[in-house]
């Protein structure tokens, strides 16, 4: 499946869609996502799952919990969507974070390094 089709696909199930939404606005645990969402857990760590493998989202931090659990703090890769539509295709245009602009940048400056 093709990043356009991936992205019209977690665009029409109403929880991706929240979930990625939520993760735009700004970074969140599962149980976060969760609670704040009114969406089940299981269900949250599924859609995460395939959000992170799509390249969407990633895991910005590990934090301890007061519990002593490790949570996964997940945020977008991007911080804008744009759909293009015509008689053809419909094309998704992605505008990164600019910190994630700068990891690449470095990424590819010690590639060569």
């Amino acid at each position: 499946m093709s990043i356009d089709q991936t992205i019209i696909s977690i665009l029409t199930n109403e929880n991706s869609k929240k979930i990625l939404l939520s993760l735009i606005e700004s970074e969140k645990s599962a149980n976060e996502l969760s609670s704040t969402l009114n969406i089940p857990l299981s269900t949250t760590y599924r859609i995460l799952s395939y959000l992170e493998n799509e390249g969407l989202i990633k895991i910005n931090k590990m934090v301890l919990s007061s519990e002593g659990h490790h949570l996964k703090i997940y945020r977008a890769k991007f911080n804008k969507i744009i759909l293009t539509i015509d008689a053809e295709n419909i094309k998704v245009h992605f505008m990164l974070d600019e910190s994630e602009k700068l990891r690449d940048i470095w990424k590819k400056l010690s590639e060569t390094i």
